[in-house]
């Protein structure tokens, strides 16, 4: 009989060992809890930073509109915003008149209101624009621009309307003239937009508050047959290692990386795209910060989109890589394209 119960008692331990293992090993953000929280109350944890594109200009909300917004999303547990500031350029470059004065005031005035709305939540606003042409030498003045408006535009503001800086999106690989064989010239032409802009902000006075950033695909840190390489010294090297090192400059710079799936493991999924990316800025001892992006969107094909995923997926993919990268001085948070499409799907 005792033996029995000794037996009994031997099992019980062994199985509650293996529960307990097997729960608390489990990939999570801080620990199993963080990522119950995060499900059960539709919002994300506050352990790392989320982002989100919003490719509405400032002027499109009214009040009522903005603060409508920024409440929604503060509690969804986002807290930072990149937002679309493209139009300042349409009104700069219209004809003189006292009327551009006036829509450029206006447009300011947008800007500052929901930049101080956001701020009464908690969430950081950064400038955002973009356009594939913009590296090309005929077009590079487009984002010098967009970046010396931003930096003046924090002079003439109070804190908190400041924007925390600004992020640009240029992708001369989407344009039609863009091939394997020409890659090279147009990268390196991104390169040198880059450099005039680190140039810019180092220049300004306000580097050591003022936080410059681009919206890269996460092949950028290969060197391949197709040409996506650059080069350093007459030695090829990737477009990634080229604008890090430039970069490193600045005190305050990120890179937001598309490294858009619906899986965050095997070798097509997030964890593994970024991870070259992670492991070059770590041991080059450098300061920027790394948002992985992910796509909302209804795109194709469907494995880059979380379009049709259920919020319980959605987290949890986010769940497996933030535990991969949670302990990385590099790691920035995540960045979701986009805005209106966060809402629709997790209202």
């Amino acid at each position: 009989m005792k033996s029995s119960i000794l037996k009994i008692g031997f099992f019980l331990s062994l199985l509650f060992a293996v529960l307990f293992y097997s729960v608390w090993s489990i990939p999570s953000f801080d620990g199993i809890t963080a990522a119950i929280g995060s499900l059960t109350n539709s919002s994300f944890s506050k352990d790392y930073s989320m982002a989100v594109w919003e490719w509405r200009s400032p002027d499109d909300f009214d009040n009522t509109g903005m603060i409508e917004l920024v409440d929604h999303i503060s509690k969804k547990g986002v807290d930072v915003v990149f937002l679309r500031i493209d139009k300042y350029i349409d009104i700069f470059e219209s004809p003189y008149s006292t009327l551009r004065d006036e829509q450029l005031k206006q447009f300011e005035n947008s800007l500052a209101l929901f930049v101080s709305v956001a701020e009464t939540e908690g969430i950081r606003v950064y400038g955002l624009a973009g356009h594939s042409t913009w590296s090309s030498e005929s077009h590079r003045y487009i984002p010098q621009r967009l970046t010396t408006f931003v930096l003046e535009y924090n002079l003439r503001h109070p804190d908190n309307e400041k924007l925390a800086g600004i992020q640009f999106d240029i992708e001369p690989y989407t344009l039609a003239e863009y091939s394997p064989e020409n890659a090279g010239r147009y990268l390196e032409s991104f390169v040198v937009t880059v450099t005039d802009l680190v140039s810019i902000v180092d220049l300004s006075g306000q580097k050591d508050y003022f936080d410059l950033g681009f919206t890269i695909p996460y092949w950028y840190d290969t060197i391949t047959p197709e040409g996506h390489a650059v080069t350093k010294e007459n030695v090829q090297t990737s477009v990634f290692a080229r604008i890090s090192d430039t970069l490193a400059v600045l005190p305050s710079t990120h890179l937001a990386i598309m490294a858009y799936r619906n899986e965050a493991s095997g070798n097509n999924g997030s964890i593994n795209l970024v991870g070259d990316e992670f492991a070059y800025l770590a041991q080059s001892g450098y300061s920027s910060k790394i948002f992985i992006g992910q796509e909302l969107s209804n795109i194709t094909p469907a494995s880059i989109t979380f379009f049709s995923s259920k919020w319980r997926k959605f987290v949890l993919e986010l769940n497996q890589i933030f535990s991969v990268y949670r302990r990385s001085t590099v790691f920035g948070g995540f960045v979701l394209n986009d805005m209106k499409t966060l809402n629709k799907l997790y209202p």
